[in-house]
């Protein structure tokens, strides 16, 4: 028993070094792939168009919330004394508000919902 041990260690030593002194695959060619030639020049187009118009949309909605909270702290934030004195400024300050965020987001539903 321990002869066959030691001849089964020996011959897995052999193998071992054998495969360990054997010359190394030979390389194969690796072949580079072109970069594709997708014209992304649409898609480009697209994003900078929207940009500029969620730019335009957000500073519209930022002067409409300007002009609105200007007009409730000359009413010291009391609502009911602001839409009896300043109701056509005050619609139209929301109006313009509610204008730009539907121009934001145009094309999403509402109301958003959140997905699982």
């Amino acid at each position: 028993m321990v002869l066959k041990t030691k001849f089964f260690i020996a011959t897995l030593i052999l193998v071992l070094l054998a495969g360990a002194c054997a010359p190394a695959a030979a390389p194969t060619a690796i072949v580079e792939e072109q970069a594709s030639s997708t014209d992304l020049s649409g898609i480009k187009t697209y994003l900078l168009d929207k940009s500029s118009e969620l730019r335009a949309s957000s500073q519209a909605l930022k002067e409409a919330s300007d002009k609105y909270y200007q007009l409730a702290e000359a009413a010291d934030f009391d609502y009911a004394a602001l839409w009896e004195t300043h109701p056509a400024e005050a619609s139209s300050a929301l109006n313009d508000a509610k204008s730009a965020t539907d121009t934001m987001f145009r094309g999403l539903a509402w109301p958003l919902k959140v997905r699982t």
